[in-house]
């Protein structure tokens, strides 16, 4: 017996726990490596980078994943849920990166989520 989509109100649901969730599990993985990203502190800028951009690829993979997930769940419709997940997480990305090097550079209210130089 083949199971039917989900009720419109269940799917919505789930889409914005899982879009909250991103947002959450990425400022929270930010905010947890942003002292390795201060000067002198023993890293290189090679090293500091090459860690924004694990957190980053990570990030992007686990939002693909759990809109493939959810998609396939709801309604079978998994590859279009994956990249919807895919394009919020990489707005979502440059957004935070994009607004936390201007409040740095131009306000002074820097080390947010890492640490710019400007």
């Amino acid at each position: 017996m083949e199971r039917g989509p989900w009720p419109p109100w269940i799917t919505s649901l789930a889409a914005s726990l899982g879009i909250l969730g991103l947002v959450a599990l990425y400022l929270a993985a930010l905010r947890s490596i942003r002292e390795s990203s201060f000067p002198g502190n023993g890293y290189t800028a090679d090293e500091r980078d090459a860690l924004y951009l694990v957190v980053h690829v990570a990030l992007l993979f686990f939002a693909l994943l759990l809109g493939f997930t959810i998609g396939r769940a709801a309604n079978g419709k998994g590859l279009a849920w994956a990249m919807v997940f895919g394009i919020v997480a990489l707005v979502l990305m440059a957004g935070t990166i994009i607004g936390s090097r201007e409040l740095a550079c131009e306000t002074g209210r820097n080390d947010l989520v890492r640490h710019w130089e400007c």
